[in-house]
């Protein structure tokens, strides 16, 4: 076989490297709809002085059995090192066993990449199938723009972008993510061949927990300890802590993250393809006005994020006292909506 590309599909999920490679994966797979939908409901935020970080909180195979591929492995790139001499021929066979593979290379060598022939980048990229007419790798990452996009890169450019990784300490340190490699392979029946169960009661509660900020750490103590995540942010409250966050470094024309408005509006755009999913298949009877109110708030997201690319752009004083408006209104809008969802889910006994 010297040709071979496995599916992949525009994620879902396209925030992050960590959530968007499998989500190309299990973004149009049936079989994972109930999970993907069942999942995902949350969000953290962490902040420092200077810095922001917004994410969904959510199991993921980089971290957690995950019921989609229960055949993933992770390997250490210090393990490749040592036992695999030829990195194409290993990619290449891989991808003949289908598995999709995730791993971290030098973007200097990636071409598209912000950093290609520029500066020394460890970074995540995607490969999903081989050419050895075109000795290329089909591959996805985060090129152009920091935007999730398909692309190519030859044998030798990939093969470069491995070993001179720039940062040769880290072969030694294995708590950095970029150390790893995941091998993904789908598994369509799921864990001893039973299918994932949608849960609309799971549902409901775990919105139930996003619109009371629960810190959600506690369902994770058997893999961390608690103390390390007490000063993040869940759930609704996420919202004030951006605005005051975003207030104070806007006032001092910082140029800050646009990041976690692509993750707020992504969390909001799934948040309306739940709905419709839940409504299209009779999971759950809801008034029209849920639907409508989840549209609402998806479209004032995507506002919040063009607003904030033009003030970036300008630093015109007018975008930014409209981003904090909007803002405020994204948020009474919400905590509206969810107090009057989970109304309907008690008078229903969900709750």
């Amino acid at each position: 076989m010297n040709k071979k590309e496995l599916p992949i599909h525009y994620p879902m999920v396209s925030n992050y490297p960590q959530h968007a490679y499998y989500f190309s994966i299990i973004s149009n797979n049936e079989n994972c709809l109930p999970w993907i939908y069942s999942n995902y409901l949350n969000m953290c935020f962490m902040e420092s002085e200077k810095d922001c970080f917004l994410d969904y909180y959510a199991q993921s195979p980089e971290h957690h059995f995950h019921p989609c591929f229960t055949h993933t492995q992770r390997l250490l790139r210090s393990t490749i090192l040592k036992f695999i001499p030829d990195i194409v021929e290993f990619l290449k066979d891989q991808i003949r066993q289908d598995n999709y593979i995730w791993l971290h290379v030098n973007e200097y060598y990636i071409p598209g990449s912000p950093a290609y022939q520029k500066i020394t980048f460890p970074h995540a990229i995607f490969i999903y199938g081989f050419d050895d007419n075109e000795k290329r790798f089909n591959i996805s990452g985060f090129f152009e723009n920091r935007k999730y996009k398909c692309a190519y890169a030859s044998y030798s450019e990939i093969e470069k972008s491995f070993y001179d990784f720039g940062k040769t300490h880290i072969d030694s340190d294995v708590t950095q993510h970029v150390n790893y490699m995941h091998l993904l392979k789908i598994h369509p029946k799921h864990h001893q061949g039973l299918p994932y169960q949608f849960d609309m009661k799971f549902v409901a509660e775990q919105i139930k927990d996003y619109y009371e900020s629960k810190n959600l750490s506690l369902n994770y103590q058997s893999f961390y300890s608690h103390e390390s995540y007490s000063e993040w942010t869940y759930g609704l409250d996420i919202l004030p802590r951006l605005i005051e966050y975003y207030s104070l470094n806007l006032e001092d024309n910082t140029r800050i993250d646009v990041r976690p408005f692509y993750t707020l509006y992504d969390y909001k755009k799934l948040m309306v393809a739940r709905i419709r999913y839940i409504a299209e298949n009779k999971l759950y009877d809801f008034k029209p006005m849920f639907l409508e109110g989840f549209i609402e708030l998806e479209n004032k997201s995507e506002m919040l994020l063009n607003l904030y690319i033009k003030y970036a752009l300008t630093q015109d004083k007018n975008y930014s006292h409209k981003l904090m408006i909007l803002f405020n209104e994204l948020y009474l809008n919400e905590q509206v909506l969810l107090e009057q969802l989970l109304n309907d889910f008690s008078d229903k006994s969900l709750l």
